[in-house]
């Protein structure tokens, strides 16, 4: 009869030990489970990070070497000792050497080195005075002072304005929205010398 009740209680003891075993274990798999979720996202992450970081070193590496819109926008002075012996464009080549935009350097290799039509022996080899953006002020085309840019400020590049006195008519500027700096900020109208300002 003793021994009834105390096999009673080893069984319940035993039972209550299994039971917290059970707990034990599933509580250690469920926390397991979590860790490896844990585990999975942060790897994702860095991954995900390291793309991200190379995709940027690409793109800086690309920036580095391609001269940026920003850059080919700038003024650019090609006068020396303001008499363009330095700037005169008789190749192709003369023309790829310029930092300018590429639209300008395609005009002007349709130009350089063809014949003149109204001058027979004789080839465009124009100088090259200053640029900014897609504009440039040229010598050498058709009249003494020309501006070659998009026409209308946005179509195709060809001369938009030019002189072959004093000032070149505002009128022509501001159709084409030349940059005043390529003509001192100065045009004219009927001949009489006005300010002009475009940026």
């Amino acid at each position: 009869m003793d021994n009834k009740p105390t096999a009673n209680k080893w069984l319940i003891a035993t039972v209550i030990v299994m039971g917290l075993v059970i707990i034990g274990l599933v509580t250690w798999i469920i926390v397991g489970a979590l860790n490896k979720d844990k585990g999975t996202d942060s790897s994702v992450k860095t991954i995900e990070t390291k793309k991200d970081s190379s995709r940027l070193s690409d793109k800086t590496r690309e920036e580095d070497t391609k001269p940026s819109d920003e850059s080919k926008k700038k003024y650019k002075d090609f006068r020396t000792g303001r008499d363009g012996t330095d700037t005169k464009l008789t190749s192709v080549s003369d023309v790829d050497k310029l930092d300018i935009d590429d639209s300008l350097k395609k005009f002007l290799k349709s130009k350089v080195g063809q014949p003149i039509p109204e001058r027979e022996g004789y080839t465009y080899e124009p100088v090259i005075d200053r640029a900014y953006g897609k504009y440039a002020a040229v010598y050498g085309l058709a009249n003494a002072y020309t501006i070659i840019g998009p026409k209308n400020g946005t179509g195709e590049i060809g001369i938009v304005a030019g002189t072959q006195q004093s000032y070149i008519p505002c009128s022509d500027l501001k159709a084409a929205l030349v940059p005043s700096c390529l003509v001192d900020g100065k045009c004219e109208v009927s001949g009489t010398p006005q300010t002009y300002e475009q940026d």
